[in-house]
């Protein structure tokens, strides 16, 4: 399946809080598009540096990675060592991400949809998923 049309299929939200019963589906979406998914575990995350850490590790970031938020947006940017057929990155346990380190995790979401339109441009999926488990 071409970028083009998962682009058309889930672009209108390039991020988005999912509840975690959902998650398996939301895989299965973007499988069947052809989208690779990369997932952050946010129980592990409690500094800058442990977010920027992870994002490396999951997503198999270069060594020349500059551990700063400047460098993850150019990482975010550039993405030419992973599959070129999409990208969507899974945050797990985000209900409780956002409540405790609310600045991380809005650093992330900065980040991510600083790139969105750089990938919209080339046609390539690039979705950012909250996986919720607070329905309260």
């Amino acid at each position: 399946m071409t970028g083009d049309r998962a682009t058309r299929t889930i672009s209108s939200c390039p991020a988005r809080f999912v509840l975690r019963e959902r998650e398996d589906a939301t895989k299965q979406e973007f499988s069947e598009l052809g989208i690779s998914i990369y997932e952050l575990d946010a129980l592990e995350i409690t500094t800058k540096r442990d977010l920027l850490e992870a994002m490396a590790k999951d997503m198999s970031f270069p060594s020349y990675f500059g551990m700063n938020q400047d460098a993850l947006i150019d990482c975010l940017r550039d993405l030419s060592w992973l599959p070129i057929g999409g990208h969507a990155l899974l945050v797990h346990d985000s209900d409780r991400f956002w409540k405790t380190y609310p600045d991380l995790a809005g650093m992330l979401l900065e980040c991510w949809l600083s790139c969105v339109s750089y990938w919209e441009k080339v046609g390539v999926p690039f979705q950012l998923v909250f996986l919720w488990s607070d329905t309260k």
